[in-house]
């Protein structure tokens, strides 16, 4: 039997570059927080992150090139 070991993981939309480094925005108190990560192995339309998260964050998708660090964002839940 294959040994399955829990990750955490973010949909590849959410991973941007900013400054060269792979980072995605958190969303904290309706704000957007510019965070680096560190990108493990890729997982279908997810990617394994293996520092810079915590299980439960939430993360923006597809954030457009225009969202900055502190930035105002509105949750939209579809």
């Amino acid at each position: 039997p294959q040994e399955r070991t829990a990750r955490l993981a973010v949909n590849k939309t959410a991973v941007t570059m900013r400054g060269g480094r792979p980072t995605v925005f958190r969303v904290v108190g309706g704000r957007a927080v510019a965070t680096p990560v560190a990108l493990g192995e890729p997982l279908g339309d997810w990617v394994a992150v293996t520092s810079g998260l915590r299980a439960g964050d939430k993360v923006v998708l597809a954030p457009p090139s225009r969202l900055r660090d502190g930035g105002r964002i509105e949750t939209v839940i579809p």
